[in-house]
């Protein structure tokens, strides 16, 4: 009993946690996004970051 009642306070702690890290909560790990013009021509808002991995330039 003790083992379920300490596996289910330790679930219940960490669920929270788990919450937060999928990206539902509005917090951003990257700058905001820029409109980028890929080397095929297609424009997409992406992070600066990955519009320069993609060899990509800013369209202003």
């Amino acid at each position: 009993m003790k083992l379920v009642t300490g596996l289910l306070v330790a679930i219940a702690a960490l669920m929270p946690l788990t919450s937060l890290a999928n990206g539902a909560s509005g917090g951003r790990t990257l700058a905001p996004e820029i409109k980028c013009e890929l080397p095929n021509g297609n424009v997409h808002m992406l992070p600066p970051l990955y519009c320069k991995m993609y060899d990509g330039k800013e369209v202003k």
